[in-house]
């Protein structure tokens, strides 16, 4: 039942709207938290009356990306790693209902690109900044990020 509380995720839902508030600090996309997130894109995914999902975090980040720590001091499983994440934004571009990130602060690389796989975007001018710095450290983009990077960024309000 809702609200479905987990370690860095909760879930609620607002009439026929689901709220996902991301809620581990810099929500950076460690194992565990791609693990919650596909729990709860099931879930989602399963309900009929849906009619959105907004997805938010708390504090300063929206979301500050992939898990460098992680990645450090587990080289073997990066490939897998990443090959996770990447199917975390095919199954929010592909949930059978619209999408919103209410970006409440910074969206920074592989956090960017979670805001962008969303169908809309929300962002005070104020609230922080979204970047890809793996531009301009000189790392290659996917096809499929790649062509995220050509939607609409953001609104502001």
């Amino acid at each position: 039942s809702l609200p479905l509380l987990l370690r860095r995720t909760e879930l609620r839902k607002e009439q026929n709207v689901f709220v996902l508030t991301m809620k581990a600090g810099e929500n950076r996309f460690h194992p565990e938290f791609m693990d919650e997130l596909n729990q709860l894109f099931d879930l989602i995914e399963s309900s009929t009356n849906a009619a959105a999902l907004v997805i938010t975090g708390q504090a300063k980040f929206f979301s500050n990306g992939l898990d460098i720590d992680f990645l450090m001091t587990n080289h073997e499983s990066a490939s897998a790693y990443l090959s996770n994440y990447q199917k975390i934004l095919s199954r929010l571009i592909s949930l059978n209902l619209p999408t919103v990130a209410a970006i409440n602060g910074h969206a920074f690389a592989g956090g960017c690109m979670f805001a962008l796989a969303c169908d809309f975007r929300l962002m005070r001018e104020d609230r922080g900044f979204m970047c890809l710095p793996e531009v301009d450290l000189g790392f290659d983009l996917s096809p499929g990020m790649t062509g995220l990077t050509c939607l609409t960024v953001l609104y502001s309000y």
